[in-house]
């Protein structure tokens, strides 16, 4: 049995290898877009991802030899907001032998990465299961993890709870890939770090301070070549596209409103982070609950600070025509 840096280490390379991948298949539909557009063949404006059942759909069939727009057309899913019409214009365009070439070229090497990446997961799930085998097992996870194309398929989330001890798929928007990432990238390794601080610190989520004679110098942050502080400001991305409102979600609309989406992105990957060191070093579970304690905390601060100003600057409710004195209440 490998020790855990030593399995860290073995599945690394593959979990870094099947990001590229994943980069390499991006950039494949990419060029069938470029291609498409050359023809005035509009499959970006057609749908909004190109890799969706009904892309792949009329990109196949393109390959075949078809080239009617109407037939392209009724490929699309029923459910698509433009109506038969206007997606038979998009697809309609001037076909040349030379553009159906790049076409299936592109999409031969697509299909390559995705066989490609189909080996990886099984190798990387034999890899999981000899390094779990003589650890207890795990209950089976209540939350199903969300389909996605480029998702492990690798019960990671199983594996995790068996090394880790704690399910780091309750946490929103922590899926497969970016259990995954931190399996290669920490995996059991995080006790290293002294605190979630350092951990932050290390992922680039924090200012690294530089000053000299009690002058600030610098704040720039330190670089971090893996693929983890991307993956968590893809998972704080995801947070701020949810619809649901819980803890994490509130954080980041409050940062959003206060700074920016992108300071937002970083401040809530910072809060991901030290929430995944806490559950890791202390073993304990997500408590979405502890983190609404810590917002009404700051809502408690934020209105001692108010109360503060108020009777700082001697205002009063008949200056602000409120019903409420907060210097007494």
């Amino acid at each position: 049995m490998r020790t855990s840096d030593e399995f860290a280490t073995t599945i690394r390379p593959l979990v870094r290898m099947r990001q590229s991948l994943i980069e390499d298949g991006a950039d494949y539909i990419r060029r069938i877009q470029k291609t498409l557009r050359l023809i005035n063949v509009r499959l970006d404006a057609t749908l909004t991802d190109s890799t969706s059942v009904s892309g792949l759909a009329i990109i196949k069939a393109i390959c075949e030899g078809e080239e009617d727009g109407a037939i392209l057309a009724a490929l699309v899913d029923k459910h698509c907001k433009k109506t038969p019409a206007e997606l038979t214009q998009l697809l309609t365009g001037n076909w040349t032998p030379s553009i159906r070439l790049q076409v299936q070229s592109s999409y031969r090497l697509y299909q390559a990465v995705q066989a490609e990446m189909t080996r990886l997961d099984a190798e990387l799930d034999r890899l999981f299961t000899e390094h779990t085998q003589h650890l207890p097992r795990a209950e089976a996870t209540k939350k199903k993890p969300r389909k996605h194309r480029n998702a492990p398929k690798v019960a990671v989330e199983q594996y995790a709870r068996q090394m880790l001890g704690v399910n780091l798929h309750e946490i929103p928007g922590f899926g497969r890939t970016a259990i995954l990432t931190l399996m290669s990238e920490v995996g059991e390794s995080i006790h290293r770090f002294n605190s979630a601080k350092a951990f932050a610190k290390w992922l680039g989520f924090t200012p690294n301070n530089k000053a000299s004679g009690g002058k600030l110098l610098s704040r720039k942050t330190l670089k971090n070549k893996s693929n983890l502080p991307n993956t968590f400001r893809q998972v704080a991305n995801s947070i701020g596209n949810m619809k649901d409102s819980n803890p994490l979600v509130n954080f980041f609309r409050r940062v959003a409103f206060k700074s920016s989406r992108k300071k937002a992105i970083t401040a809530t990957a910072r809060k991901l982070a030290v929430l995944v060191y806490t559950m890791l070093k202390r073993g304990e579970a997500y408590q979405p609950e502890k983190l609404e304690r810590d917002q009404e905390q700051v809502k408690v601060m934020q209105i001692r600070k108010i109360k503060k100003n108020l009777h700082k600057f001697g205002i009063s409710i008949q200056d602000l025509g409120w019903t409420v004195d907060f210097q007494t209440a």
